[in-house]
């Protein structure tokens, strides 16, 4: 009978250590949901102001966005890979030069096929094939604002040239806005 009820007393003591360490868990398990759902909340708000080559290279990953962050089925975990995977391609996008081939309205309205150099979320500057067509764009408010300026045709087509190797490195001045 003694051995049974010192048994007892250790299950109990392992049970009770056993349910703090649960109800630790279960804390900060609540803290990371509400944390993330503050994250989830702030990346969608900057959605709009990330280009379009961001968006559609991450499009998987915002499709796994949940549409109320503070009502989801998702697991903390998922949510927070998804959120750190969301923010890699963006800094992965803001860390470098690349260029990308888009469409733009012209002045009448028209799409022209235009290649555009993005020095990451900063600025942006495009130009079309025959160079009568080009301008730059910068995030605004509500997403990109793009400026038609054919006079940045040959320094944009020089980016061009340089990024893909056509020309030794130089600096070509272009406009920029800092806000």
């Amino acid at each position: 009978m003694a051995k049974q009820g010192t048994n007892s007393s250790v299950a109990n003591a392992e049970r009770l250590k056993l349910d703090g360490e649960l109800k630790r868990s279960n804390e900060a398990l609540d803290a990371a949901r509400a944390q993330i759902s503050t994250m989830e909340t702030e990346l969608k708000a900057l959605i709009p102001l990330l280009p379009a080559p961001v968006l559609s290279g991450a499009q998987q990953l915002l499709n796994r966005l949940p549409a109320d962050p503070n009502n989801t089925k998702a697991g903390v975990t998922e949510r927070v890979q998804t959120v750190v995977s969301l923010l890699n391609e963006v800094d992965k996008f803001n860390n470098a030069v690349t260029v990308f081939t888009e469409k733009r309205r012209n002045d009448k309205g028209e799409e022209v096929s235009v290649e555009t150099v993005y020095a990451g979320l900063g600025a942006a500057y495009f130009v079309n094939e025959s160079g009568n067509f080009a301008g730059f764009g910068r995030p605004g408010d509500k997403g990109w604002e793009w400026t038609v300026d054919p006079a940045l045709a040959s320094d944009v087509r020089e980016i061009i040239r340089i990024y893909r190797n056509e020309r030794t490195a130089r600096f070509v001045p272009l406009p920029v806005t800092v806000r």
